[in-house]
């Protein structure tokens, strides 16, 4: 196995981890008796991560089966930048991060493993260096 599916497994693998944990949580220094439970205080499975693990899942199969357009850049790619908006929308939105209610670690850890999925599929650095230097030489 090459470094770039191991890395996009390590990617997609902390989506789906990111996807279980809780994207809500009371905030710390609000001392009140819940009486509401807002979906995400539980699991990310109950808002966002219902989304994040299922295409994340696909894509780990897609990887290891080999399976045509599953296990492409594009489909990862695609895994990356819908997990890492779908992370970002509560971190910056409702609950946020004062009130309370804030954001838990689930979007965090998610918008992690979407960064180093998209990582995971860029060019390496030494094919940008090839074509920098090979578009400048004269033949």
């Amino acid at each position: 196995m090459d470094v770039r599916r191991s890395t996009s497994l390590i990617g997609l693998g902390t989506i789906a981890f990111g996807a279980y944990l809780p994207w809500v949580t009371t905030h710390p220094n609000v001392n009140i008796e819940i009486l509401a439970h807002p979906a995400g205080l539980g699991s990310g499975l109950e808002i966002w991560g219902a989304i994040t693990l299922p295409i994340s899942i696909i894509a780990v199969i897609g990887i290891l089966a080999d399976l045509p357009w599953v296990g492409t850049q594009k489909y990862l790619l695609l895994v990356g930048l819908v997990s890492i908006i779908l992370g970002i929308i509560p971190i910056l939105t409702d609950p946020g991060i004062t009130g309370v209610f804030i954001s838990g670690p689930g979007p965090f850890v998610t918008v992690i493993g979407s960064v180093i999925t998209i990582i995971s599929q860029l060019p390496p650095i030494s094919d940008l260096n090839h074509y920098r230097t090979s578009y400048f030489s004269i033949q």
